[in-house]
């Protein structure tokens, strides 16, 4: 059992070489919860809850970011990008909703945290309340609930982005930026790809044919669309 002071770990839960585990009694079989620090805490707070009966928007969103996010990730179901995603953002829905019983829970309680995040974050709330609805109908899909009550809320209107990058100021950055930054920069552009997508790319991603044709072929990491751009 391996001890990291930079990661500390709740009673119960252990690390034995790269996996984090516990269990029940000394007799009882080990339950693994992967290799990711944070997953591990979420899936671990889940198990616990899990033993005393304990059905709260926390033991929800601990069980999803935990222990459903990362089978869907391995199923190639759910983006890996996203699955973070949630995982920060349960995190707010926690400070705000996790003491209400899943029972007790009703659409009142959802609008209440959306304006008061629609005041403090009024960019990220919509996420937000994205986390929420997901895990809200893995529990109507689990038999925990009978319905999702994110679903009668309505999300606060997208922000739209107040103004694209100018010509100049694109240029200012590439003149004095490092040879991989303006490629970087040049197939962003050409691409339309996300930084995370771009700062991927490598040769595997071009394809040639007999005609002599090549494209640039590549998944985008938030919606796992793939993408391919011919090289002329």
């Amino acid at each position: 059992v391996h001890v990291n002071g930079k990661q500390p770990l709740p009673p119960g839960l252990y690390k034995a070489g790269r996996q984090f585990r516990a269990r029940r009694s000394s007799t009882s079989d080990w339950v693994y919860f992967g290799e990711v620090y944070p997953e591990a805490l979420a899936a671990f707070g889940a198990w616990v809850g899990a033993t005393e009966s304990r059905r709260d928007v926390a033991w929800l969103l601990d069980h999803f970011t935990g222990e459903v996010c990362p089978l869907r990730v391995r199923g190639k179901q759910l983006a890996s990008r996203t699955a973070k995603d949630y995982l920060r953002d349960s995190v707010v829905l926690k400070a705000g909703l996790g003491k209400i019983p899943l029972a007790a829970l009703e659409a009142k309680h959802v609008a209440q945290f959306r304006d008061a995040r629609a005041e403090a974050a009024p960019s990220h709330v919509r996420n937000e309340m994205g986390c929420l609805s997901a895990a809200l109908s893995c529990a109507v899909e689990s038999g925990y609930i009978a319905r999702n009550v994110a679903k009668d809320v309505r999300r606060p209107r997208k922000a739209v982005r107040e103004r694209l990058i100018t010509d100049d100021e694109y240029l200012a950055v590439r003149s004095v930026a490092g040879a991989s930054v303006r490629l970087a920069m040049v197939l962003a552009v050409r691409t339309l790809g996300l930084p995370a997508d771009v700062l991927r790319l490598g040769m595997r991603n071009v394809v040639r044919y007999d005609d002599g044709r090549r494209t640039l072929r590549f998944r985008r990491g938030k919606t796992n669309v793939q993408v391919e751009v011919e090289i002329v």
